[in-house]
């Protein structure tokens, strides 16, 4: 009898620290997630900042809801998220803008809504379609 309840015992100790196990790998993840967000935007951000010509471009999820996991690259660099239907991001003179869907199971549309005076090229309207990988929506050119 006592076997048998050093036995449970023992289980249930070994189900608690597996938990405790996924419970620090699933915080560790958030993390480096987070940093690697921060991360890497800080080059174009500095760029930007330091840059005297810049613009501002639109986008607007058309068929998905907002999603943490489709990003907007600047020049391939994380520079946002879409975790809501509409952002403002912005942009410099021979900025390449693109979405990256990869991690999306389903196809979707990404439409360009606003801009500002400065970029050469009219982009208002332009809709790219997003099926699991990354696609170009920009190519900026400022005046």
């Amino acid at each position: 009898m006592n076997m048998k309840k050093m036995v449970k015992s023992t289980w249930w100790i070994l189900v608690i620290c597996v938990c405790i196990t996924m419970g620090v790998f699933g915080a560790i993840r958030l993390y480096n997630q987070a940093q690697e967000l921060r991360v890497s935007t800080e080059p174009i951000e500095e760029e930007i900042a330091n840059s005297e010509r810049y613009g501002q471009i639109s986008l607007k999820l058309l068929n998905i809801k907002p999603n943490k996991q489709i990003k907007v690259l600047v020049n391939g660099y994380v520079v946002g998220r879409m975790d809501n239907m509409q952002k403002q991001f912005s942009v410099k003179d021979a900025s390449l803008i693109e979405i990256d869907g990869s991690s999306m199971e389903t196809p979707f549309f990404v439409s360009v809504v606003g801009q500002s005076d400065n970029i050469k090229n009219e982009y208002i309207g332009q809709t790219v379609r997003v099926d699991r990988t990354i696609a170009p929506v920009a190519n900026i050119q400022l005046r």
